[in-house]
C-alpha cells in the first residue's frame, strides 16, 4: 500500500518510482514466480508544443532551467534548446492543446512565441482501438486489458495487457515497438515495457547459503556457458537472492528445479519435541550442516554438502536416542491427579525446569511425562508416594452434596461452572485448557461422557492473550488437518497459506498471497489455466505414474486413508486404525467407521476378530 500510494508522485523535481519485492525474513524462504506475459504501455495525452525566441542565450537557458518539469495548467512541461537557433530559441513541450499563446507569452516572459501544430485525438477511445489492434495480431490472446491509467501532470495514460504466454507478449511488443498509430495523434508508445520472458526467484537464509556454498557454486558454474538461461545469487541484508531467468521455458523449468532442490535441503528421519537450537547450533560448528527445525511438521531439515550432511545425520539420531531413554511416562492413579494439579507439577518444574515435567489431565487416566534420566525419576517417585499419603487425609466428595471435579475427582474449591452444568477446580480447568491438544475441547464430566464444546469466552477467561492466541492456532491447524475435503495448506514447500477446496469439477486457479504461486483448487496441482483438470491430468499422463505407486504400495504393506488420500503403514498392534484426519477405518477391508466402538464391533463377526 506504501508503494501505490508514493508511485510517481513528485518529490523534489523528481517522480519516484517503486518496485516491490518478495521478502521472507532471515530464516525463512519464499518462492515468487514473477508475471512475464504482461506488457506495460504508455503514451502521451493530446499535446502541443511551443517555440520561444529569447534575447541571446544566457537568457534562453535561464528560462531552460526556471522552466523544465513546472507545472502550468495542471500539465508538467519540458524545455529544450531548439538546434539551429544559435541557443536563443526554447522549445517547450507537452503543454495541454487548450492552452492559448497570451496564456504562454506570460508564462514564458516572451513574446515570440510560435506555436507548433497539436498533436490530438480521441482519448476516451483509445485504449479500445489499442486493445482491437492487439487483438488483431496473429496467434495472440488478450486475457485481460487493465483500464488505462491517466497521469495528468505526466500528460502519459497507461494500461497493462495480460496474455496467454510470453511468446504472445513479445510478438505484441514487436508489432508496437517504434511504430506509430493513428488512434494516439500519429506517434509511437512513449513506452513499452517488456518483462524478461521468464523469471523465477527464491530466497535463502544467509546461514543456509554458506552451508550450501559449494552446491551454489558448481549449479553456477554449469550455466554460465548456456545460451539464454542466466542464474544469478546475490546477496542482500541477511538473506540470498537466488534468480532464474531465460527464454527457454523448458530449460528454465529444469533450472528451476535443481535451485529448488538444493534449497529445499534434506529432511531428516525421526522428531523430538526437546530438540534445541543449542544443539542445532553445536551440529553446525562440528559438521558445517545447517539444522533447521519445524515444530508444525514437526521435523528437521538439513543443509549442507552431502558428507555434511551425513555427519549431522548421526549426530541427529544419537541425540534422538538420547532423548527418548530420558523421557519416561507415568500414569496417575485417581487419588494423586489433585496434588499434581495443585502442587506436584510445580516441583517437578522447579526442580527438572519447566521444560522436563508436563501434566495431561485431558487424558484418561491423567499421566506425568518428566525428562532428565534417573534423577528426574528419583524425584518423581517422591512426589508419587507424597500424592498418595496427601490423599489419605483430604476430605473427599460423596454423600455430602458437594460437587465433584472431572478432572482431580476431589471436592471442587473455587468453582467454575459451564454451561452444561459441570463445576471444575478453578486450578483445574486453567491447566487443562493450557495443555490440550485434541480438538475440540469439552467437557469431562460425567465420568468423561458429557462432551459438551466449551466455549470460547471460558478459554478467554483463563488464558493471557499470547496462550489464548497459541491456542487458537493450534485448533486452527487441527481443523485444517481434520478437514482434508475443505482445506488444504499451500503446494510451496515452507508456505503456510491454507486454501478452501473447490468441490466441483471445474477448474479454479488460485493465487498464493505469500509466495505468489498458483494451484488449482480443485485437483491441488500446479495452477493450469486454459486447461481442465481432466485435461491436465491426461496431458501429463499420471496413470503409469499412479500405477507404480499402488504396486509399490501393495508390496510394501501401505494402504491409502478412503477419507483424505493419504499413505497409511500399519507396523503393528490390532487392525482398528485411526488417520491423522480423523477417519476411524479397518484394516481389512478399509471401511470408515465413526467411532473406534463401532470398528470392534464391526471386527470381530465380519473378520473373525481384530487381529
Amino acid at each position: 500500500m506504501v508503494a501505490i500510494g508514493l508511485e510517481e508522485i513528485d518529490f523534489r523535481e523528481e517522480r519516484l518510482s517503486f518496485e516491490i519485492v518478495g521478502y521472507s525474513g532471515v530464516d525463512g524462504m519464499t518462492v515468487s514466480v514473477l508475471d512475464a506475459n504482461t506488457l506495460s504501455l504508455t503514451w502521451r495525452a493530446p499535446s502541443v508544443a511551443y517555440v520561444v525566441t529569447y534575447v541571446d542565450g544566457a537568457q534562453a537557458e535561464a528560462k531552460v532551467r526556471d522552466l523544465d518539469k513546472r507545472i502550468f495548467l495542471e500539465r508538467r512541461v519540458k524545455t529544450q534548446i531548439k538546434h539551429g537557433s544559435l541557443g536563443r530559441q526554447v522549445m517547450l513541450l507537452d503543454f495541454p492543446p487548450e492552452i492559448t499563446d497570451q496564456d504562454v507569452r506570460r508564462i514564458v516572459g516572451s513574446n515570440q512565441v510560435e506555436r507548433r501544430k497539436p498533436v490530438t485525438f480521441d482519448t476516451t477511445q483509445a485504449a479500445e482501438h489499442i486493445r482491437r489492434h492487439i487483438d488483431s495480431i496473429p496467434g495472440v490472446q488478450i486475457t485481460r486489458f487493465e483500464q488505462a491509467v491517466f497521469d495528468g501532470a505526466g500528460g502519459t495514460y497507461s494500461a497493462r495487457v495480460h496474455f496467454g504466454s510470453w511468446t504472445q507478449t513479445r510478438d505484441v511488443f514487436n508489432r508496437c515497438y517504434e511504430h506509430c498509430f493513428p488512434f494516439i495523434g500519429n506517434k509511437t508508445f512513449c513506452s513499452l515495457q517488456l518483462p524478461d520472458p521468464i523469471q523465477y526467484a527464491i530466497t535463502i537464509s544467509a546461514p543456509q547459503y554458506h552451508a550450501q556454498r559449494k552446491s551454489w557454486d558448481d549449479l553456477l558454474t554449469t550455466v554460465q556457458d548456456k545460451d539464454r538461461l542466466r542464474l544469478s545469487i546475490a546477496p542482500c541484508d541477511m538473506i540470498y537472492i537466488i534468480r532464474v531467468e531465460g527464454e527457454d521455458k523448458k530449460a528454465v523449468g529444469s533450472l528451476k528445479v535443481r535451485v529448488e532442490s538444493i534449497a529445499a535441503g534434506e529432511k531428516l528421519e525421526g522428531w523430538h519435541p526437546s530438540l534445541s537450537q543449542q544443539f542445532m547450533d553445536s551440529v553446525l560448528q562440528d559438521t558445517e550442516a545447517l539444522l533447521r527445525i519445524d515444530r508444525r511438521l514437526r521435523s528437521v531439515k538439513a543443509y549442507g554438502e552431502r558428507g555434511s550432511i551425513e555427519a549431522a545425520r548421526a549426530l541427529v539420531n544419537s541425540e534422538l536416542a538420547l532423548l527418548e531413554s530420558q523421557e519416561q511416562t507415568v500414569l496417575l492413579e485417581r487419588q494423586s491427579v489433585g496434588f499434581f494439579v495443585t502442587r506436584g507439577l510445580a516441583i517437578l518444574k522447579e526442580e527438572l525446569g519447566d521444560e522436563n515435567a508436563t501434566l495431561l489431565v485431558s487424558s484418561v487416566p491423567a499421566k506425568v511425562i518428566i525428562k532428565g534420566g534417573e534423577a528426574a525419576r528419583h524425584t518423581l517417585n517422591r512426589l508419587l508416594e507424597e500424592s498418595l499419603n496427601a490423599s489419605d487425609i483430604i476430605p473427599r466428595a460423596g454423600g455430602t452434596g458437594e460437587a465433584t471435579c472431572p478432572i482431580c475427582y476431589d471436592v471442587v474449591t473455587l468453582p467454575i461452572k459451564l454451561g452444561c452444568g459441570h463445576a471444575y477446580c478453578s486450578t483445574c480447568i486453567r491447566h487443562f485448557l493450557t495443555s490440550a491438544s485434541i480438538f475440540p475441547l469439552v467437557c469431562m464430566g460425567d465420568e468423561d461422557t458429557c462432551h459438551v464444546p466449551i466455549p470460547i469466552p471460558v478459554f478467554q477467561r483463563f488464558l493471557p492473550i499470547q496462550q489464548f492466541t497459541n491456542l487458537l492456532e493450534t485448533a486452527f491447524i487441527a481443523h485444517i488437518d481434520h478437514q482434508p475435503q475443505d482445506f488444504r495448506y499451500c503446494t510451496t514447500p515452507d508456505c503456510r497459506q491454507v486454501y478452501r477446496c473447490n468441490t466441483s469439477d471445474t477448474a479454479s486457479i488460485i493465487h498464493c498471497p505469500s509466495c505468489l504461486s498458483s494451484v488449482c483448487s480443485a485437483c491441488h496441482e500446479e495452477g493450469h489455466e486454459g486447461m481442465t483438470c481432466a485435461e491436465r491430468k491426461l496431458n501429463n499422463d499420471p496413470e503409469e505414474q499412479q500405477r507404480l505407486t499402488d504396486e509399490f504400495a501393495t508390496e510394501s504393506g501401505f494402504k491409502k486413508c478412503p477419507q483424505c488420500a493419504v499413505w497409511i503403514e500399519k507396523a503393528e498392534g490390532c487392525n482398528h486404525m485411526q488417520c491423522k484426519c480423523g477417519a476411524h477405518i479397518c484394516w481389512v477391508c478399509m471401511r470408515i467407521f465413526n467411532n473406534a466402538r463401532s470398528v470392534y464391533a464391526h471386527m470381530t463377526p465380519a473378520h473373525g476378530g481384530n487381529l
